[in-house]
């Protein structure tokens, strides 16, 4: 199951869920409205996927999350009744610190952090990780960060820029064995994104650009202990 925990919806429009006027979705599930089985919709043409979607009005969660006095555990809560009826359950966070980012992190077993290869994406990388230690601090986020994935990093031929390669540094430094190995700035990716398809599937020949995925997927298999049948069926 993919929760969509980010107002701006993108992953609802990706995987193109029409939730109806006056339907649940993940805003009525945090503020405990309805049942969290309520908001569950199957994603079009994904056999075994299941979404709770989200839209603008999450923005609204902050405000209610923000009178509560553990807001980091209301997701997970909400969660807990159908948890173990789903192989994997995924959330998409917002990018920024608030309150729906503090309750995703709450509700979380591990964790993987996209970043930007660039100036901008080192220092959300920055303040992203200090608030996991923050989390950890407070004991709202007691799981594992698995990966930190960086993209949209440039190649000229077989060797990377220089700002990439001293950006990537910078982000081993910062945060060690856990960087993956980059996704290439790359037209087959923004296709991938368009089509809701993996690379080979656009461009058999670009095989390789799922490479960090696959490296991303054997840490998701050896943290969360799933059967490999279960995780690929779950992510194609």
């Amino acid at each position: 199951m993919l929760i969509d925990g980010d107002p701006q919806k993108n992953l609802t429009d990706l995987l193109r869920v029409e939730v109806p006027a006056n339907q649940p979705t993940l805003l009525e599930v945090i503020k405990g409205d309805v049942s969290v089985e309520d908001a569950i919709y199957p994603v079009p043409d994904r056999e075994n996927l299941f979404l709770i979607p989200a839209d603008r009005a999450l923005n609204s969660a902050q405000y209610y999350l923000a009178t509560l006095a553990n807001s980091a555990a209301v997701l997970r809560l909400r969660l807990k009744p159908v948890k173990q009826h789903f192989g994997l359950m995924v959330i998409d966070s917002p990018p920024q610190k608030s309150h729906i980012c503090l309750t995703a992190l709450g509700a979380a077993d591990c964790v993987i952090i996209p970043a930007e290869v660039a100036a901008k994406g080192v220092n959300s990388l920055a303040e992203t990780w200090a608030l996991l230690e923050e989390s950890r601090t407070m004991e709202a986020f007691r799981g594992e960060l698995i990966g930190v994935l960086p993209f949209r990093a440039k190649w000229i031929g077989n060797l990377p820029t220089i700002e990439t390669r001293n950006n990537i540094e910078t982000m081993r430094q910062m945060v060690g064995e856990v960087l993956l190995p980059p996704l290439l700035e790359s037209e087959i990716y923004k296709k991938s994104i368009n089509y809701a398809a993996c690379p080979s599937e656009i461009a058999p020949e670009k095989a390789d650009l799922e490479y960090p995925f696959d490296i991303l997927l054997q840490r998701m298999r050896k943290y969360l202990q799933i059967s490999e049948n279960t995780l690929v069926e779950a992510t194609k």
